[in-house]
């Protein structure tokens, strides 16, 4: 069986420490195993102090990335690139301290930010996404963290939305792999499942919900099938569910989120992971 987890975006964002204080508890007692900690500010919460909480707790952490505007590794001037490596040194060290194998989420390019690109500037974006990327998967890859790099939709990105494309820009750099988010690939992805074979060994962390960000199980999406798949590419980490609040201003703007997507927060949660814990 897959370890479960949850996303602490389900109810606040940013997270603090002061969150993870009433959030944690709740989590482990509903029988959640991993909590995903999302770094959206570095000092946000306090990895070192959230180690020994989640200790306590019996819960394991899952870190994630996030890339507001201003954090960039293509298509931008040398300082953003040098400023957004430092941020995701310090994610991987957030990840060091609560044991986190992965820092997942779309490590190369602000979320929301679309351009039309030729093959041939496709293909420069991904070259030098390679270059920019290399270093911080090497420092990632050093102290056993893997930096697992998310396609995002077509409304959210224009540079990697498809495994395939993913594959191609940043498959075989030291210390990444892929995130692969259930959201994204039922927009994207012909055959979702299909996708999972696609990405492989490349596989390093994997986040679910329903096809309208909702609870998994609440929805038309193929999870036997899923499943299936990442048991054959050996996937050995987590599924967490990842959702959103549209009682939070900011993140309901930043992912589209205009009415609830459950009776309340907890349910959606709680609902998500009895339906997986089924499958």
């Amino acid at each position: 069986m897959f370890s479960i987890g949850v996303n602490t975006w389900v109810w606040v964002s940013p997270l603090t420490g002061e969150d993870l204080v009433r959030l944690a508890p709740k989590v482990a007692a509903w029988g959640f195993d991993v909590i995903e900690l999302p770094v959206e500010q570095v000092g946000d919460w306090d990895p070192k102090w959230a180690a020994g909480l989640l200790e306590e707790l019996g819960l394991k952490a899952s870190v994630v990335l996030v890339m507001p505007p201003g954090r960039e590794l293509v298509a931008t001037d040398a300082e953003t690139v040098r400023s957004t490596q430092e941020y995701l040194r310090r994610c991987v060290d957030a990840a060091v301290a609560v044991g986190s194998p992965t820092i997942g989420g779309p490590a190369y390019a602000s979320v929301g930010r679309t351009w039309r690109m030729s093959d041939e500037e496709r293909r420069a974006c991904y070259a030098e996404l390679r270059k920019n990327l290399t270093p911080v998967g090497e420092y990632a890859a050093e102290r056993g963290v893997t930096v697992a790099v998310e396609p995002l939709n077509r409304y959210e990105t224009s540079l990697i939305n498809t495994v395939e494309q993913a594959v191609e820009a940043v498959g075989g750099i030291p210390g990444v792999g892929l995130a692969l988010d259930v959201y994204h690939m039922n927009i994207e992805e012909r055959d979702p499942a299909a996708a999972v074979r696609r990405a492989g060994e490349l596989v390093a962390h994997v986040q679910v919900c329903a096809n309208d960000r909702g609870a998994p199980g609440a929805d038309h999406l193929d999870w036997p099938a899923l499943v299936e798949a990442l048991h054959a590419v050996d996937y050995r980490g987590p599924l967490c569910i990842e959702s959103f609040t549209a009682h939070n201003r900011s993140i309901a703007t930043a992912a589209s989120v205009w009415r609830p997507l459950a009776a309340s927060q907890d349910l959606l949660a709680t609902d998500g992971l009895a339906f997986l814990r089924g499958l």
